[in-house]
Protein backbone atom coordinates (compact mmCIF):
# COMPACT_ATOMS: atom_id res chain seq x y z
CA UNK A 1 0.00 0.00 0.00
CA UNK A 2 1.20 3.30 -1.16
CA UNK A 3 1.46 6.44 0.93
CA UNK A 4 -1.40 8.06 -1.33
CA UNK A 5 -3.77 4.91 -0.35
CA UNK A 6 -2.73 4.86 3.61
CA UNK A 7 -3.87 9.00 3.38
CA UNK A 8 -6.98 7.71 2.10
CA UNK A 9 -7.93 4.78 4.20
CA UNK A 10 -7.15 7.44 7.49
CA UNK A 11 -9.05 9.78 6.17
CA UNK A 12 -12.12 7.41 5.05
CA UNK A 13 -11.93 6.02 9.03
CA UNK A 14 -11.97 9.45 10.62
CA UNK A 15 -15.55 9.82 8.35
CA UNK A 16 -14.62 11.77 5.46
CA UNK A 17 -15.53 11.59 1.98
CA UNK A 18 -12.33 11.13 -0.22
CA UNK A 19 -11.38 12.05 -3.53
CA UNK A 20 -7.70 11.49 -5.09
CA UNK A 21 -6.32 13.36 -7.56
CA UNK A 22 -8.65 16.22 -7.84
CA UNK A 23 -7.96 19.74 -10.04
CA UNK A 24 -9.74 22.86 -7.86
CA UNK A 25 -10.30 26.28 -9.33
CA UNK A 26 -9.21 29.47 -7.58
CA UNK A 27 -10.74 32.66 -7.52
CA UNK A 28 -7.91 33.67 -9.65
CA UNK A 29 -8.57 31.11 -12.50
CA UNK A 30 -5.47 29.36 -11.36
CA UNK A 31 -5.81 25.41 -11.19
CA UNK A 32 -4.36 23.15 -8.45
CA UNK A 33 -3.86 20.06 -8.42
CA UNK A 34 -4.64 18.38 -5.39
CA UNK A 35 -3.66 14.71 -4.38
CA UNK A 36 -5.74 13.77 -1.81
CA UNK A 37 -9.14 16.21 -1.63
CA UNK A 38 -11.41 15.49 1.91
CA UNK A 39 -14.69 16.86 2.74
CA UNK A 40 -16.56 16.24 6.34
CA UNK A 41 -19.83 17.70 7.04
CA UNK A 42 -22.68 18.04 10.17
CA UNK A 43 -24.91 20.25 10.71
CA UNK A 44 -22.73 22.57 12.58
CA UNK A 45 -19.85 22.94 10.28
CA UNK A 46 -17.77 21.87 6.87
CA UNK A 47 -14.72 20.77 6.98
CA UNK A 48 -12.38 20.86 3.42
CA UNK A 49 -8.58 19.52 3.35
CA UNK A 50 -6.60 18.81 0.65
CA UNK A 51 -3.59 16.88 1.13
CA UNK A 52 -0.28 17.50 -0.54
CA UNK A 53 1.89 14.15 -0.76
CA UNK A 54 5.50 15.62 -1.84
CA UNK A 55 7.75 12.56 -4.00
CA UNK A 56 10.74 14.04 -2.33
CA UNK A 57 11.45 16.81 0.31
CA UNK A 58 9.77 19.64 1.05
CA UNK A 59 10.98 22.57 -0.18
CA UNK A 60 9.79 26.46 -0.01
CA UNK A 61 8.45 26.45 -3.55
CA UNK A 62 5.54 23.66 -2.49
CA UNK A 63 4.85 25.30 0.84
CA UNK A 64 3.98 28.65 -1.24
CA UNK A 65 2.16 26.69 -3.42
CA UNK A 66 -0.13 25.61 -0.60
CA UNK A 67 -0.34 28.69 0.78
CA UNK A 68 -1.40 30.06 -2.25
CA UNK A 69 -4.31 27.20 -2.72
CA UNK A 70 -5.59 28.21 0.89
CA UNK A 71 -5.57 32.13 0.03
CA UNK A 72 -6.91 31.33 -3.78
CA UNK A 73 -9.18 28.48 -3.37
CA UNK A 74 -12.78 28.93 -1.39
CA UNK A 75 -13.52 25.05 -1.04
CA UNK A 76 -10.25 24.64 0.84
CA UNK A 77 -10.05 25.48 4.66
CA UNK A 78 -6.89 23.42 5.50
CA UNK A 79 -3.88 22.54 3.78
CA UNK A 80 -1.76 19.80 5.01
CA UNK A 81 1.60 18.52 3.71
CA UNK A 82 3.04 14.46 4.30
CA UNK A 83 6.53 14.79 5.38
CA UNK A 84 7.55 11.54 3.91
CA UNK A 85 11.64 12.24 3.36
CA UNK A 86 12.26 15.71 4.78
CA UNK A 87 11.55 19.04 5.02
CA UNK A 88 13.92 22.38 4.29
CA UNK A 89 14.77 24.67 7.13
CA UNK A 90 13.13 27.58 5.27
CA UNK A 91 10.15 25.79 3.74
CA UNK A 92 9.46 24.68 8.12
CA UNK A 93 9.54 28.64 8.62
CA UNK A 94 7.43 29.65 6.06
CA UNK A 95 4.76 27.01 6.46
CA UNK A 96 4.10 28.46 10.45
CA UNK A 97 3.81 32.04 9.17
CA UNK A 98 0.49 33.40 8.43
CA UNK A 99 -2.15 31.10 8.27
CA UNK A 100 -0.15 28.13 8.79
CA UNK A 101 0.07 25.29 6.37
CA UNK A 102 0.15 21.85 8.26
CA UNK A 103 3.24 19.36 7.82
CA UNK A 104 2.79 16.42 9.21
CA UNK A 105 4.27 12.34 9.26
CA UNK A 106 1.68 9.40 7.95
CA UNK A 107 1.61 8.49 11.67
CA UNK A 108 0.05 11.99 12.91
CA UNK A 109 -2.36 12.69 10.46
CA UNK A 110 -4.84 11.27 12.25
CA UNK A 111 -4.40 13.29 15.21
CA UNK A 112 -4.05 16.28 12.94
CA UNK A 113 -7.05 15.86 10.72
CA UNK A 114 -9.31 15.64 14.14
CA UNK A 115 -7.49 18.74 15.60
CA UNK A 116 -8.18 20.32 12.34
CA UNK A 117 -11.98 19.65 12.57
CA UNK A 118 -12.06 21.24 16.45
CA UNK A 119 -11.52 24.89 15.38
CA UNK A 120 -15.47 25.39 14.31
CA UNK A 121 -17.18 22.40 16.43
CA UNK A 122 -18.31 24.23 19.69
CA UNK A 123 -22.15 24.54 20.93
CA UNK A 124 -23.57 25.27 24.04
CA UNK A 125 -25.49 22.80 26.47
CA UNK A 126 -28.88 22.53 26.13
CA UNK A 127 -30.37 23.29 29.62
CA UNK A 128 -33.89 24.83 28.96
CA UNK A 129 -36.21 21.41 27.60
CA UNK A 130 -39.07 21.60 25.88
CA UNK A 131 -41.46 21.44 28.32
CA UNK A 132 -39.49 24.24 29.92
CA UNK A 133 -39.84 26.30 27.08
CA UNK A 134 -43.84 25.62 26.72
CA UNK A 135 -43.99 26.71 30.40
CA UNK A 136 -41.75 29.83 29.84
CA UNK A 137 -43.83 30.62 26.55
CA UNK A 138 -47.37 30.22 28.48
CA UNK A 139 -46.45 32.84 30.95
CA UNK A 140 -45.26 35.29 28.53
CA UNK A 141 -48.37 34.98 26.70
CA UNK A 142 -50.77 35.42 30.31
CA UNK A 143 -48.32 38.20 30.83
CA UNK A 144 -49.30 40.45 27.08
CA UNK A 145 -52.55 40.72 25.22
CA UNK A 146 -51.31 37.60 23.34
CA UNK A 147 -53.46 35.53 25.82
CA UNK A 148 -55.52 33.56 22.95
CA UNK A 149 -52.51 33.34 20.84
CA UNK A 150 -52.13 29.44 20.39
CA UNK A 151 -49.00 27.74 19.88
CA UNK A 152 -48.79 25.95 16.69
CA UNK A 153 -45.59 24.34 16.93
CA UNK A 154 -42.08 23.85 18.72
CA UNK A 155 -39.01 23.23 17.23
CA UNK A 156 -35.11 23.44 18.56
CA UNK A 157 -32.46 25.32 16.48
CA UNK A 158 -29.10 25.93 16.91
CA UNK A 159 -28.13 29.77 15.58
CA UNK A 160 -24.62 30.92 15.13
CA UNK A 161 -23.01 33.51 16.94
CA UNK A 162 -19.69 35.21 16.79
CA UNK A 163 -18.48 34.73 20.76
CA UNK A 164 -16.08 37.59 21.01
CA UNK A 165 -13.38 38.48 24.42
CA UNK A 166 -11.79 41.96 24.04
CA UNK A 167 -9.83 44.00 26.23
CA UNK A 168 -10.62 47.85 26.28
CA UNK A 169 -8.42 50.82 28.79
CA UNK A 170 -10.96 53.49 30.40
CA UNK A 171 -9.86 55.88 32.86
CA UNK A 172 -6.43 53.78 32.83
CA UNK A 173 -8.31 51.17 33.88
CA UNK A 174 -7.88 47.59 31.83
CA UNK A 175 -11.68 46.11 31.48
CA UNK A 176 -12.37 42.63 29.99
CA UNK A 177 -15.15 42.00 28.62
CA UNK A 178 -17.63 39.82 26.33
CA UNK A 179 -20.22 40.16 23.56
CA UNK A 180 -22.08 38.10 20.67
CA UNK A 181 -23.14 39.18 17.20
CA UNK A 182 -24.96 36.93 15.69
CA UNK A 183 -23.37 35.30 12.60
CA UNK A 184 -26.71 35.52 10.60
CA UNK A 185 -27.59 39.32 10.72
CA UNK A 186 -24.70 41.21 11.94
CA UNK A 187 -26.09 42.58 15.01
CA UNK A 188 -25.19 42.48 18.45
CA UNK A 189 -27.19 40.26 20.76
CA UNK A 190 -27.25 42.18 24.09
CA UNK A 191 -29.90 39.72 25.51
CA UNK A 192 -27.35 37.76 25.51
CA UNK A 193 -24.90 39.88 27.48
CA UNK A 194 -24.98 38.01 30.92
CA UNK A 195 -24.82 35.08 28.92
CA UNK A 196 -21.26 35.99 27.87
CA UNK A 197 -19.00 35.58 31.34
CA UNK A 198 -19.60 32.21 32.37
CA UNK A 199 -19.92 31.02 28.33
CA UNK A 200 -16.49 29.15 28.30
CA UNK A 201 -18.18 26.89 31.13
CA UNK A 202 -21.24 26.30 29.04
CA UNK A 203 -19.88 25.51 25.75
CA UNK A 204 -19.15 22.24 24.94
CA UNK A 205 -17.16 20.45 22.22
CA UNK A 206 -19.83 18.83 19.81
CA UNK A 207 -19.89 15.16 20.34
CA UNK A 208 -23.38 14.27 18.95
CA UNK A 209 -24.80 10.90 18.27
CA UNK A 210 -26.52 10.51 14.95
CA UNK A 211 -29.58 10.54 16.52
CA UNK A 212 -29.24 13.63 18.78
CA UNK A 213 -28.29 16.15 16.01
CA UNK A 214 -30.80 18.88 15.90
CA UNK A 215 -32.22 18.79 12.64
CA UNK A 216 -31.90 22.96 12.07
CA UNK A 217 -28.62 24.35 12.63
CA UNK A 218 -28.25 28.38 10.48
CA UNK A 219 -25.36 28.63 8.75
CA UNK A 220 -23.54 31.82 9.35
CA UNK A 221 -23.73 34.64 6.71
CA UNK A 222 -20.93 36.66 7.88
CA UNK A 223 -16.86 36.35 8.58
CA UNK A 224 -15.35 36.81 11.63
CA UNK A 225 -13.61 39.50 10.23
CA UNK A 226 -16.84 41.34 9.78
CA UNK A 227 -18.03 40.11 13.51
CA UNK A 228 -14.53 41.61 14.87
CA UNK A 229 -15.55 45.20 12.89
CA UNK A 230 -19.31 45.03 14.28
CA UNK A 231 -17.29 45.05 18.06
CA UNK A 232 -15.14 47.30 17.50
CA UNK A 233 -17.50 49.93 16.02
CA UNK A 234 -19.53 49.59 19.41
CA UNK A 235 -16.44 51.60 21.03
CA UNK A 236 -16.09 55.17 20.67
CA UNK A 237 -12.16 56.57 20.85
CA UNK A 238 -9.63 53.78 21.47
CA UNK A 239 -10.26 50.42 19.82
CA UNK A 240 -10.32 47.46 22.05
CA UNK A 241 -7.86 44.93 21.72
CA UNK A 242 -9.95 41.65 20.47
CA UNK A 243 -8.57 38.68 22.81
CA UNK A 244 -10.85 35.96 21.69
CA UNK A 245 -13.24 35.61 18.28
CA UNK A 246 -15.16 31.52 18.49
CA UNK A 247 -18.05 30.74 16.28
CA UNK A 248 -20.29 29.40 18.57
CA UNK A 249 -23.83 27.73 18.26
CA UNK A 250 -26.60 28.20 20.45
CA UNK A 251 -29.39 26.39 20.97
CA UNK A 252 -33.00 28.42 20.36
CA UNK A 253 -36.48 27.17 21.11
CA UNK A 254 -38.44 28.77 17.83
CA UNK A 255 -42.00 28.72 18.91
CA UNK A 256 -44.32 29.75 16.07
CA UNK A 257 -47.95 31.38 17.17
CA UNK A 258 -51.04 31.72 15.43
CA UNK A 259 -52.95 35.03 16.41
CA UNK A 260 -56.16 36.25 15.25
CA UNK A 261 -55.56 34.32 12.17
CA UNK A 262 -52.09 35.18 11.89
CA UNK A 263 -48.57 33.69 12.12
CA UNK A 264 -46.13 34.72 14.52
CA UNK A 265 -42.69 33.64 15.65
CA UNK A 266 -40.87 33.76 19.36
CA UNK A 267 -37.66 32.92 20.22
CA UNK A 268 -35.72 31.39 23.69
CA UNK A 269 -33.01 30.91 24.67
CA UNK A 270 -32.03 27.48 25.31
CA UNK A 271 -29.50 27.91 27.78
CA UNK A 272 -30.96 30.57 29.99
CA UNK A 273 -34.73 30.85 28.96
CA UNK A 274 -34.48 34.63 28.18
CA UNK A 275 -36.59 35.70 25.18
CA UNK A 276 -34.57 36.79 22.49
CA UNK A 277 -37.25 37.93 19.89
CA UNK A 278 -41.11 38.02 20.78
CA UNK A 279 -43.75 38.96 17.64
CA UNK A 280 -43.73 42.29 15.85
CA UNK A 281 -47.75 42.91 16.22
CA UNK A 282 -49.35 46.27 16.19
CA UNK A 283 -51.56 46.14 19.09
CA UNK A 284 -55.46 47.77 18.54
CA UNK A 285 -56.83 49.50 21.13
CA UNK A 286 -58.44 46.40 22.65
CA UNK A 287 -54.88 44.93 22.78
CA UNK A 288 -53.47 47.53 24.48
CA UNK A 289 -57.10 47.68 27.06
CA UNK A 290 -56.04 43.81 27.63
CA UNK A 291 -52.29 44.99 28.27
CA UNK A 292 -52.84 47.38 30.34
CA UNK A 293 -55.28 45.04 32.58
CA UNK A 294 -52.51 42.35 32.51
CA UNK A 295 -49.96 45.04 33.97
CA UNK A 296 -52.62 47.13 35.69
CA UNK A 297 -50.04 49.41 38.46
CA UNK A 298 -47.63 49.83 35.60
CA UNK A 299 -49.95 50.80 33.06
CA UNK A 300 -52.21 53.47 35.08
CA UNK A 301 -49.12 54.96 36.40
CA UNK A 302 -47.52 55.55 32.50
CA UNK A 303 -51.32 56.12 31.56
CA UNK A 304 -51.75 58.93 35.05
CA UNK A 305 -48.50 60.64 34.28
CA UNK A 306 -49.70 61.06 30.21
CA UNK A 307 -53.12 62.24 31.13
CA UNK A 308 -51.78 64.64 33.75
CA UNK A 309 -49.56 65.87 30.80
CA UNK A 310 -52.09 66.59 28.39
CA UNK A 311 -54.64 68.35 30.49
CA UNK A 312 -51.82 70.52 31.89
CA UNK A 313 -52.08 72.68 28.69
CA UNK A 314 -55.62 72.47 28.07
CA UNK A 315 -58.59 74.92 28.77
CA UNK A 316 -61.55 74.46 31.31
CA UNK A 317 -63.83 73.01 28.48
CA UNK A 318 -61.19 70.56 26.73
CA UNK A 319 -60.39 69.39 30.45
CA UNK A 320 -64.68 68.63 31.24
CA UNK A 321 -64.81 66.79 27.78
CA UNK A 322 -61.54 64.53 28.42
CA UNK A 323 -62.77 63.78 31.85
CA UNK A 324 -65.72 62.79 30.49
CA UNK A 325 -64.11 60.76 27.71
CA UNK A 326 -61.92 58.91 30.43
CA UNK A 327 -64.76 58.08 32.82
CA UNK A 328 -66.74 56.21 29.59
CA UNK A 329 -63.15 54.41 28.72
CA UNK A 330 -63.03 53.39 32.78
CA UNK A 331 -66.26 51.68 32.43
CA UNK A 332 -66.00 50.07 29.30
CA UNK A 333 -62.51 48.61 30.37
CA UNK A 334 -64.60 47.37 34.17
CA UNK A 335 -67.33 45.92 32.02
CA UNK A 336 -64.87 43.96 30.05
CA UNK A 337 -63.04 43.03 33.03
CA UNK A 338 -65.95 41.39 34.73
CA UNK A 339 -66.65 39.42 31.72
Amino acid sequence: MNVTEKVINILKELGYKVFENVELKGKSGLTYAIDVYAVKEDPFCRIRVAVLIPQGKITKDMVLQAKMILSDVESVDRVIIINTSGIEKEAYKLAETGTPVLIVSLDALAKTAEEVEEFQHYAFKLLVDEDRARSLVKQYLLNSYLASAKVRSVELVYKPYYLIYYRTTVDEKQLFGGMFVDAVTGKIETKLATLAPKALSLIQKKLYKASDIPTVVEEPKIDEDRAKKVAEHLFVGEQPEIVQCQLVYLPVWRVELVYKGRTYLLEIDGVEGSLLSEPNIKAGLLDKVLTYLYEPWKALEDFGKKVLRYLSVLGTREKKIIIFILLILILLIISISVK
